[in-house]
């Protein structure tokens, strides 16, 4: 993501893709930080200058295209809040979307996008949760190419809206195992907010009601 920032001063670089072979020092939410080998995932990034409205949505819309590929191959994807992509309750893709705002030029966001594809399961240092990949979940190793290929087609779709947003929500929140749940969430502030994950607005925040009855709306944060 840091090269792809590089270019974001200049609108002319919209649509900018930086796929990267291997990642030592990644970034994921909350500050989390994770590995990928060479020759073994697809890690990427999309550079991009969304209206307002449309930012917020691009974490949704990733996690969408993943799924929906994922089903292209015969496998069953659910969706962690906000946006984690899971098989059989393991992690196998990560989201993260950043924007940035500069006095005197258009909105920029940077999608960046990880997908486990060739390589062997482990625990995740970070946070202790168990992973998975394609290729553990098929049985072989899988053409990383022609799965880029797929996730960049789909990205435009939707991006220049040949795809109606209704649609891309509604497939998203059939998907969330979250929901009905007990939760504890990490807010961007560090605050953490437990209670029962009862549905989420029209705006992607998950609607939780805490012990006390209260209701919170929570816009970001990580399910711990």
């Amino acid at each position: 993501m840091d090269i792809a920032r590089q270019y974001s001063n200049n609108k002319l670089n919209e649509g900018l893709v930086v796929f990267a072979e291997s990642q030592t020092k990644a970034r994921g939410r909350i500050g989390r930080s994770w590995v990928s080998k060479e020759n073994e995932n697809i890690t990427f990034s999309i550079l991009l200058y969304p209206d307002s409205k449309m930012i917020n949505q691009l974490t949704i819309a990733s996690s969408v295209i993943i799924s929906q590929y994922l089903e292209t191959i015969n496998l069953s994807p659910e969706i962690k809040w906000p946006n984690d992509v899971l098989i059989n309750q393991k992690k196998i893709a990560g989201i993260l979307v950043e924007s940035h705002f500069q006095e005197g030029s258009e909105t920029s966001a940077i999608v960046g996008i990880g997908l486990n594809v060739n390589y062997y399961p482990q625990i995740e240092l970070t946070n202790g949760k168990i992973t998975t990949s394609i290729s553990n979940e098929i049985g072989h190793t899988i053409d990383r190419t022609q799965i880029l290929v797929a996730l960049l087609k789909s990205f435009n779709d939707i991006y220049i809206s040949n795809i109606r947003w209704d649609q891309i929500f509604t497939y998203w929140k059939n998907h969330l195992i979250t929901i009905g749940r007990k939760v504890t969430i990490t807010t961007n502030n560090n605050i953490e907010i437990s209670g029962i994950a009862e549905s989420v607005d029209n705006n992607g925040a998950l609607v939780v009601r805490k012990q006390n009855g209260e209701i919170e709306h929570i816009d970001y944060g990580e399910i711990v």
